[in-house]
């Protein structure tokens, strides 16, 4: 499994992401933005974030919703299709 793309599914699906700032998830997950960072290997920091977020539906809601449109404008159908586009262009010309 390709776990960095874990983040970008969730926030497709307008959820927020929380996890650790490990590999390229750093660059891709903005703290209190898009998602929470926890500590790498702290259960009991991973603990506490999720049960903040389950007894905070707005603060959930508001990151789910960031994190929407974070997927849309760097990930989105056309965003993609347009990058495909210019990749097969690229392979045609080489």
């Amino acid at each position: 499994t390709n776990h960095g793309l874990v983040p970008q599914e969730m926030w497709a699906c307008g959820l927020p992401v929380v996890t650790t700032p490990v590999g390229s998830i750093g660059e891709i997950v903005t703290d209190g933005e898009t998602g929470v960072m926890v500590t790498p290997q702290d259960g009991e920091s991973l603990r506490v974030a999720i049960e903040s977020l389950l007894r905070d539906p707005a603060r959930r809601a508001a990151l789910g919703a960031r994190a929407r449109e974070r997927a849309v404008e760097r990930f989105g159908e056309d965003l993609m299709v347009d990058r495909m586009i210019a990749l097969f262009a690229d392979a045609r010309r080489g």
